[in-house]
């Protein structure tokens, strides 16, 4: 279901229905995120993964919408768990994400060194 609802969300995005993307967005990322039942000691740990990919996705909507703090709170989040998660291509695309919102905001020195970041890593991975 959280997979279905943040395509739900990237397909709204794309019909600039910011509001209703957003909300399947947090739906989406609410089911990827750890629970807890303790009646049946019961724990699902998420999908650390499908949460970074999510909080990708909040982070287009937040930027579709002009909002450039949110969607830099975001992409740190996203960076955050792609690097816990070791996943190279993840933390590539995070990296070249920020890169953009700081160039969209006049930070061009940050956007830069975020942008050989994601080079460098980029080319560490297919070495």
């Amino acid at each position: 279901l959280g997979k279905a609802l943040r395509l739900s969300g990237e397909i709204k995005l794309t019909m600039a229905a910011h509001e209703s993307a957003a909300q399947d967005l947090a739906a989406a990322l609410v089911l990827e995120s750890p629970i807890k039942f303790p009646v049946l000691s019961l724990v699902y740990t998420g999908s650390r993964i499908g949460q970074a990919d999510v909080l990708w996705s909040m982070c287009e909507c937040e930027l579709q919408k002009g909002n450039h703090s949110q969607a830099a709170k975001f992409v740190v989040d996203c960076l955050r768990m792609y690097e816990g998660e070791r996943s190279v291509l993840g933390v590539a695309q995070a990296k070249h994400l920020a890169a953009q919102i700081k160039a969209m905001v006049g930070n061009v020195v940050g956007a830069f060194k975020d942008l050989n970041d994601c080079i460098h890593t980029y080319r560490d991975s297919n070495a």
